[in-house]
């Protein structure tokens, strides 16, 4: 975070925040098989023209009490993957650091958990 510190203090306009927005849902519908709502919330959904960071949900009715195995990791690997995350700033404990790691583990349930289920994730 210290390395992004100036650029995370510059608030960003509302159709940057919605860019992004769009960028997670359409990342998030290439890798779940589930279908779920990506709300965007925070400032943005309060209605503020500007934002110091983006906050995003999902939710999937199918896991209303659980976490689905993965799916985190997956959706930040496909971030990572096409360029979109220049940092992170959390670790997602089952997160591979190779890219033939994480495409078996999606392939075997079996393999898909080590740990625990990842809940949030932040990155730049």
């Amino acid at each position: 975070g210290l390395e992004c510190y100036d650029d995370l203090q510059e608030p960003m306009k509302r159709d940057e925040v919605e860019s992004i927005g769009k960028i997670v849902m359409d990342a998030f519908r290439s890798v779940s098989a589930t279908p779920g709502e990506v709300t965007i919330m925070g400032s943005f959904r309060r209605g503020k023209d500007s934002s110091g960071d983006v906050d995003i949900l999902i939710t999937m009715k199918d896991y209303a009490e659980t976490v689905p195995p993965d799916l985190l990791t997956r959706l930040v690997h496909h971030l990572n993957k096409n360029g979109h995350v220049a940092h992170n700033i959390s670790r997602i404990s089952n997160m591979p650091d190779d890219d033939a790691s994480i495409d078996n583990k999606a392939d075997d349930p079996r393999k898909s958990q080590r740990h625990y289920p990842a809940k949030s994730y932040m990155g730049v």
